[in-house]
């Protein structure tokens, strides 16, 4: 899928390395929905940056989810991104 993509080097600059993401596509039509997990050290706006990522690529965030793992950080975020 082209958003996930487009969207596979701005998270992984976000997180650092090493980190671990992935992107799982649901859905078809007009625009894709994609589950975007990633892991890696936790920093000060690492959430808001991947949401503003989303948001420059014309993404909408439907629901996330973030944990803080002792020095390391999870999220799981649900975005709409338009087809290509």
């Amino acid at each position: 899928l082209a958003a996930s993509r487009i969207l596979t080097r701005p998270v992984a600059r976000a997180f650092g390395q090493p980190s671990a993401y992935s992107f799982t596509t649901l859905g078809n039509g007009g625009t894709s929905d994609l589950i975007i997990n990633a892991v890696g050290s936790d920093r000060l706006g690492i959430v808001s940056d991947i949401t503003g990522m989303v948001i420059e690529h014309g993404g909408n965030v439907g629901e996330s989810q973030a944990a803080r793992l002792g020095s390391h950080f999870s999220l799981m975020m649900l975005v709409s991104v338009p087809s290509e």
